[in-house]
């Protein structure tokens, strides 16, 4: 992108950006996402989990809220189309979700998926991240997942997060 790393960019080209890429990029599915291919994927979830059928989701849940899930309130940033929130749903997790991010389109896409799949209590919101204020001990989990790296105020971002999560929360 130019000279300008995606968080020194203005919050309207951000999301003008985000809404192209989202709505005439590749689609995951095809692959051509390079975090589709097999032997990365096995690769990842093996030094995550020590096992390469073992996905880090899986991993967490079952390392870190085994004996706690669900927990009451987990918050995502910057969760694009959803999967994550989906994922976690699915393993029982938590009872409610929020889930923020800039792209309009991307967002949609995540409320359509997460109706059809049942998620009623996944909330979408679109918010930036870089102008985000959070309440405090509002959330029992907090993730971000391949994002926070096009953040431009992240010591900001942070104290939000840290914040924002309950004695004994975690941020993954």
């Amino acid at each position: 992108m130019n000279d300008k790393s995606f968080g020194d960019m203005p919050a309207m080209r951000r999301e003008r950006l985000c809404n192209e890429e989202s709505s005439t990029a590749w689609r995951r599915g095809r692959g051509f996402y390079w975090l589709e291919l097999e032997p990365l994927c096995a690769r990842i979830a093996a030094k995550i989990s020590g096992d390469a059928q073992v996905e880090w989701p899986e991993y967490v849940v079952e390392k870190y809220f085994a004996e706690t899930k669900p927990v009451p309130r987990c918050l995502s940033l910057c969760c694009g189309e959803g999967e994550l929130e989906r994922k976690l749903a699915a393993l029982g997790l938590f009872v409610e979700c929020d889930a923020y991010d800039i792209d309009d389109i991307a967002l949609e896409r995540a409320k359509h998926a997460a109706l059809e799949a049942g998620c009623l209590s996944i909330n979408y919101e679109k918010r930036d991240i870089d102008r985000l204020y959070l309440p405090e001990e509002a959330y029992d989990v907090v993730v971000a997942k391949s994002a926070l790296h096009h953040v431009r105020n992240l010591e900001r971002v942070y104290e939000q997060i840290r914040k924002a999560i309950r004695p004994g929360g975690l941020l993954i």
